[in-house]
């Protein structure tokens, strides 16, 4: 069986349930939305088989990784499930303008300053809270323009703009390819601008530049396409996380991945993938440190490659002379 993308899977839950929880928190506070959230992660996590097998899957990879994490079950995905519940329901109330209620930590922030009058371009992951780059921002009174995808999420972020309206504004919806959008991002950024994006899964589309990369164990498509806008932009490059460490409390660290995206003079190429490589490696660091807190709820590395390891129950050793992985172009 193929790997399904992830822009291709439809929105669970409804417009009302989402209005539902917006309505409580707004009228009976944040501990009440908080105290409906197990039920309400219950009911998902026991009809969503698709979720609830992918975070069986990462749980039970991250273990074969590094032993000193807990073992894969469902009482553990469950609570896998519920932390990202959580992560949303912190996103309503960031996006209400309603910081005060937060408690933040961290370091790095000075990253974002800027040099020269030009802005930086933050890469980041689906761990933790990527929404939180809005408080980073506030500092040095930076505007960050989110590239994003978002229609695969429309319900949810109807409601967001909703809450926010001037929000939309920051965001660019940049399709592959597009080149009127690259030059519109540069600007931006020659405008001392910052350029947020998520780094940790490819954009949707029959055509991708990806790199192999090993992740946890395993080798896995990442996009390379980020990182050529990296180059294309000429600009610093800063990874930010945001992982929640209580309620209502995360802890914001940025820190620096390259001055410049510079591509070997053999190819392009090889001068993406040692930066895909060197963010592979640190998000499996987050990911050990923060194993809840890594949101991919889809097929990340591939049904047949899972089914293969849960009759052998071990991995394929990876080329020790491939650990930076291979890019290339592929066609689904």
């Amino acid at each position: 069986m193929s790997k399904k993308s992830w822009s291709t899977m439809p929105e669970r839950g409804s417009l009302w349930a989402i209005r539902c929880l917006v309505f409580v928190l707004s009228l009976l506070g944040y501990r009440v939305a908080s105290a409906l959230l197990p039920p309400i992660v219950a009911y998902f996590f026991i009809t969503g088989r698709r979720s609830r097998r992918a975070s069986m899957d990462y749980l039970a990879r991250l273990n074969r990784f590094d032993s000193a994490t807990a073992k894969p079950s469902l009482a553990r995905s469950y609570q896998h499930h519920l932390e990202f519940a959580r992560t949303i329901l912190d996103r309503v109330l960031l996006w209400q303008g309603r910081l005060e209620q937060f408690r933040f930590s961290g370091s790095g922030r000075e990253l974002l300053a800027g040099s020269e009058g030009t802005g930086v371009m933050i890469v980041g992951s689906h761990l933790g809270s990527f929404d939180l780059l809005r408080v980073l921002a506030m500092d040095f009174e930076k505007v960050v323009h989110v590239v994003m995808y978002r229609s695969n999420a429309k319900q949810i972020n109807s409601i967001l703009e909703a809450l926010n309206p001037d929000a939309n504004l920051r965001v660019i919806e940049l399709d592959p390819g597009d080149i009127a959008g690259v030059i519109q991002l540069k600007t931006c950024v020659e405008h001392g601008d910052h350029i947020a994006i998520l780094v940790d899964r490819h954009p949707p589309g029959p055509r991708k530049r990806v790199c192999r990369i090993p992740f946890l164990g395993d080798e896995v498509e990442f996009p390379e396409s980020p990182w050529v806008l990296a180059e294309l932009l000429g600009c610093p490059v800063v990874l930010a996380t945001a992982v929640r460490t209580g309620s209502r409390k995360y802890e914001i660290t940025v820190e620096p991945l390259t001055t410049r995206v510079i591509p070997r003079k053999e190819s392009r190429e090889n001068g993406s993938k040692e930066h895909v490589a060197a963010f592979a490696r640190r998000l499996e660091d987050l990911c050990r440190a923060y194993p809840l807190q890594w949101f991919n709820f889809y097929d990340f590395w591939g049904l047949e490659s899972s089914a293969a390891r849960s009759v052998t129950g071990r991995s394929e050793p990876t080329d020790p002379k491939n650990q930076s992985g291979d890019c290339a172009t592929t066609v689904r």
